[in-house]
């Protein structure tokens, strides 16, 4: 699953061309047809869906409606959208944690950015652990039950 789509859309299709199910959630809907146009032009499956912010208590967060209701499955989290400019920036990223399966990892990417470090740690402090990180990017995972 990823959060804001772009090249990393293209390059996650690519690499799903033999199996899984890439799902990419875009604010704008001409970017996410800009992303889809892209993935079909090099022969793909579109996986970038339209889904409109809309406020969400201190942030604009994805309408819950547009997000899979079930995210059990889901295997790696690519949180890099909404735009950092956003009220409430990324920080809406963190009601899916608690839905996450047990070995689901989330990136997250800019944590060149103060409020993208912030985000790191309400994950940790939401029971996730730093796995590897670079001064762009963090991966982490979610701890388990024997780990806390």
């Amino acid at each position: 699953m990823e959060l804001g789509a772009g090249l990393s859309t293209v390059v996650a299709a690519l690499a799903m061309r033999g199996g899984g199910r890439l799902i990419s959630m875009e604010h704008s809907r001409r970017w996410a047809y800009r992303v889809n146009l892209a993935c079909v032009l090099g022969g793909l499956r579109a996986p970038a869906k339209h889904a409109p912010l809309a406020q969400q208590g201190d942030a604009d967060w994805y309408e819950q409606s547009a997000l899979p209701a079930d995210l059990s499955s889901v295997s790696v989290v690519l949180v890099d959208g909404p735009p950092g400019g956003t009220r409430g920036g990324r920080s809406g990223s963190l009601w899916l944690a608690p839905r996450l399966g047990r070995d689901c990892s989330v990136l997250i990417d800019d944590t060149d950015r103060d409020a993208e470090v912030d985000l790191v740690g309400r994950f940790v402090e939401a029971g996730y652990v730093v796995e590897t990180s670079s001064d762009k990017w963090t991966q982490l995972r979610r701890l388990s039950a024997a780990e806390r």
